[in-house]
């Protein structure tokens, strides 16, 4: 709704924000934000009109994806259909104020599909995210896409 927009989430630096039905994803900036989910979409769209504004060297192909998508933010901020939003915080430090309608679900990773921790030791942190992301691609697999 249109006052969940004005909920604060106070941002852990290793979290993103996905919006699903876009395919669009706020991703970690490694500092921690507090502000209102109305600024997050609304700088997420503020960056991607001021990357491809007055810009020449992009393909014409690229510059219509990101309008599209900056005119598929600007729809959400003026709430035209319920949406979902999805905050993934791998260290569970994020918090929604208020916190009341938000629905928190701890992913659980099953201890034998993370690599043995001497092996996650010696992985970039790169190559860690992308091991997780693997995880939770399968997981989410399992779960029949939910």
């Amino acid at each position: 709704s249109r006052d969940d927009l004005w909920r604060v989430l106070f941002k852990a630096p290793e979290a993103t924000i996905l919006i699903p039905h876009l395919e669009f994803e706020i991703g970690a900036d490694h500092k921690r934000r507090v502000d209102t989910l109305y600024n997050y979409i609304a700088a997420a769209e503020w960056n991607l009109s001021s990357h491809i504004r007055g810009r020449k060297d992009l393909a014409a192909e690229y510059v219509v994806a990101i309008s599209e998508t900056v005119e598929q933010l600007l729809g959400l901020l003026d709430v035209e259909q319920p949406f979902d939003l999805v905050l993934n915080d791998p260290a569970g430090a994020s918090i929604f104020k208020p916190d009341h309608g938000v629905a928190s679900t701890p992913l659980q990773l099953e201890p034998a599909a993370r690599p043995p921790a001497a092996v996650m030791a010696d992985m970039t942190e790169e190559e860690e995210a992308e091991a997780l992301a693997a995880e939770l691609a399968a997981l989410t697999a399992e779960d029949g896409g939910s």
